[in-house]
């Protein structure tokens, strides 16, 4: 309905406008109202067809109603992840064989309190075995380079995903080119004095005065050099390998994360600046 509401106008707007350009005497004056008139139409219709989609994405993403927002038990980990995994924006149907791996207490950034984590693991229909989360919300993987994350290491880096898919909703930081960064270079030094070599800054974000930079580089070992990504604020640096690093774990959910649980000192990963 939205669409021919949508289509409307737009034929209004087109044919309007088509009889000023020829110049049409009888209708002339007549397309300048229709020619506004149209676009209005346009513009008002959009707005209704924004809201609509906002509307539709929000449902798809919360998956089919009576599914739990939260999940505080076994159970309702299962019907939150059986929820979101129907959604046609993920696999969108229910696997057969949905069970809860592990639980863990885990400290979200931003929280003085531990919230628990359940890994549940589930079955694709063409045997693939994968792993999701739920907890404050429902996440899930589709292959197999999270498997080589701990169940309470793709806890940890879950609750810095959600810390920062929540600041960003918030606006809480800014993502800013790191050529946009007056001191970046300062950045750059610190972690050359940590020993990584041929840096290149990838992004950065600025909570406040705070900045958190991403970047990649070169690590002395054994002799030879190996990729690394990375993280730091300006005090800590968390670097791993390029080689074990995870596309759908990026090295900056998990250093949010291992700070918030106090782990980066005790994480063999971290280089000290």
């Amino acid at each position: 309905m939205l669409i021919i509401i949508h289509i409307i106008p737009l034929a209004v707007f087109l044919v309007s406008l088509w009889l000023f350009i020829t110049g049409i005497s009888t209708a002339s004056y007549f397309s300048i109202v229709y020619f506004l008139g149209g676009g209005l139409g346009m513009v008002i219709s959009s707005v209704f067809l924004g809201i609509f989609a906002i509307a539709l994405w929000r449902a798809l993403r919360n998956g089919p109603p009576g599914s739990p927002a939260s999940a505080s038990d076994p159970q309702t980990a299962i019907e939150q992840m059986a929820g979101w995994l129907e959604s046609p924006l993920e696999l969108g149907y229910r696997p057969k064989d949905i069970s809860v791996r592990s639980s863990h207490r885990i400290m979200f950034p931003g929280s003085d309190k531990k919230t628990e984590i359940f890994v549940v693991e589930f079955t694709q229909t063409d045997g693939e075995v994968c792993r999701g989360l739920c907890g404050p919300m429902a996440w899930s993987y589709f292959d197999k380079e999270p498997n080589r994350l701990s169940d309470f290491d793709l806890a940890v880096a879950f609750s810095g995903h959600i810390a920062l898919m929540r600041a960003n909703q918030q606006g809480v930081f800014q993502q800013i080119e790191p050529s946009r960064v007056s001191n970046i270079k300062e950045y750059i030094a610190l972690i050359e004095r940590a020993g990584l070599e041929q840096v290149e800054m990838k992004g950065v974000l600025m909570f406040g005065k705070v900045l958190v930079c991403e970047f990649s580089a070169m690590q002395q070992v054994d002799g030879g050099h190996q990729p690394v990504t990375g993280v730091t604020d300006g005090g800590r640096i968390f670097v791993e390998p390029r080689s074990t690093s995870i596309f759908q774990v990026p090295t900056i959910d998990r250093f949010m994360g291992l700070l918030a649980n106090g782990m980066l000192a005790e994480h063999g990963k971290l280089t000290r600046g």
